[in-house]
């Protein structure tokens, strides 16, 4: 427990955070970071998340992530040679990003501009941060091969007998203990001074939307994002179904990159039916769902009902009637 209350003094003397997950995504390394950097962002943290690529299966959470490769850094240079640049600035459209320059006299030639790549120092645009934390890492060596220049203070979460604790505090569990429980901990830690209208570190509404992060699976010629919610689901994340509006706020939120989700639960009160809920923009979707199960419509959601057990028979049912 002492080092994880050091780790949570850290944090806290921290602002720029780094977090390097496991670049092979070894266990449930990338997961973990997710939770962590949702969690830092929380208490105004600026972070990052360090990756050369993302999990396929992770793809659509990549829209609202700051996720970074190892840091590149590039210079324009412009060579006036007689020609004076009086004003600079630049538009983002899309996947383009425009730079104007204005000339006060003379003509800017194509061949005086040059594009190169530089190492800037931690004065510059782009600071070393405060503090690296890594997971699922077991030697300093993984780092030095990624970090060049010299490394700030570092936290090692991992669940690995090798580990080599190489940092300036380490949170090494046994292996049966997941990454994502390690960080879990260690966010009940910090969360112990958080008001309580902010704790949301560890309560059950939160912990049952990671679990169904954890299970969203595309599914369909629609490429619908699928959830299949069991009972142990709710009994290992002590919630309940009334604990799901959580997660349906921020499944069909602006900022979601869902567009079409079908969440699907095992009902307590009875193993032959059943639960669901089904998001779309085309409402029409949703119309077809209901004249095959009972339910009512609400906006663009619907809740309904499915007399099986087996959810991944109700599931692939749904997903042919909507796909008609």
């Amino acid at each position: 427990m002492e080092n994880y209350n050091r780790a949570k003094k850290l944090i806290e003397e921290s602002r720029n955070i780094y977090i390097f997950p496991s670049q092979d995504f070894r266990a449930d390394s990338f997961s973990a970071s997710v939770a962590l950097f949702y969690a830092l962002k929380k208490l105004n943290k600026k972070v990052n998340l360090i990756l050369n690529k993302t999990p396929e299966e992770f793809h659509f959470l990549a829209e609202n992530i700051q996720i970074n490769p190892l840091p590149q850094d590039f210079v324009i240079s412009i060579k006036e040679k007689g020609t004076k640049i009086s004003q600079v600035f630049y538009e983002k459209i899309e996947d383009e990003l425009k730079i104007y320059l204005r000339t006060s006299n003379g003509v800017l030639s194509k061949e005086n501009i040059y594009l190169k790549s530089q190492n800037l120092n931690q004065n510059e645009l782009f600071p070393l941060p405060d503090l690296l934390i890594t997971l699922g890492i077991k030697s300093l060596q993984k780092l030095e091969n990624d970090f060049q220049e010299s490394l700030p203070l570092i936290l090692d979460i991992d669940n690995q007998i090798e580990n080599e604790n190489f940092g300036k505090i380490n949170l090494i569990e046994n292996p049966l203990m997941s990454l994502s429980d390690i960080v879990l901990n260690l966010l009940r830690t910090i969360g112990e001074e958080v008001p309580e209208e902010n704790n949301y570190l560890s309560s059950p509404e939160s912990l049952l939307f990671e679990r169904i992060l954890k299970k969203i699976k595309f599914k369909g010629e629609k490429n619908v994002a699928c959830a299949l919610l069991e009972k142990e689901d709710f009994k290992e994340t002590n919630s309940n179904p009334s604990d799901l509006s959580f997660s349906l706020e921020r499944l069909k939120s602006d900022i979601s990159p869902l567009r079409d989700f079908l969440l699907l639960w095992q009902n307590y009160n009875s193993p032959l039916v059943i639960k669901g809920v089904f998001y779309s923009a085309n409402k029409n979707l949703g119309q077809k769902i209901l004249k095959h199960f009972d339910g009512n419509q609400k906006g663009n959601g619907i809740l309904f009902f499915v007399p099986r057990e087996n959810l991944s028979e109700a599931r692939d049912e749904i997903l042919k009637i909507i796909e008609k």
